[in-house]
């Protein structure tokens, strides 16, 4: 559970369950960037490879296009990025796509 007190600019503290969804998902991104940097230069550990399960699924318009940038920018230093997602809007930003159907066993196939 997050319980940490936001300070910003100009503001009292806020807590982190006030926040918007979107603001909540900016919060999270920072933290995961900030984890993988923390990893790479106090444990010595790099990876390239960056994983999302359904972590962007109530994005609006206007937080697809920066989820595009995003992507963009992690892709042009070399991430290579896995997202799991049942939303079409979200899909298109991987370089591949791939269907997972259950049935007794998973079948992968690419689209």
């Amino acid at each position: 559970e997050f319980n940490e007190n936001i300070l910003t600019y100009g503001s009292t503290s806020l807590n982190y369950g006030g926040f918007s969804s979107g603001e909540k998902q900016r919060c999270d991104l920072a933290l995961i960037f900030s984890f993988l940097q923390l990893a790479k230069v106090k444990n010595n550990i790099s990876s390239n490879l960056i994983c999302f399960d359904e972590k962007f699924h109530d994005l609006d318009n206007e937080g697809l296009s920066g989820l595009k940038n995003i992507f963009d920018i992690l892709k042009n230093l070399g991430y290579t990025i896995i997202l799991i997602t049942h939303d079409n809007r979200i899909k298109e930003l991987g370089d591949k796509n791939y269907i997972v159907t259950k049935d007794k066993f998973s079948r992968i196939t690419e689209q």
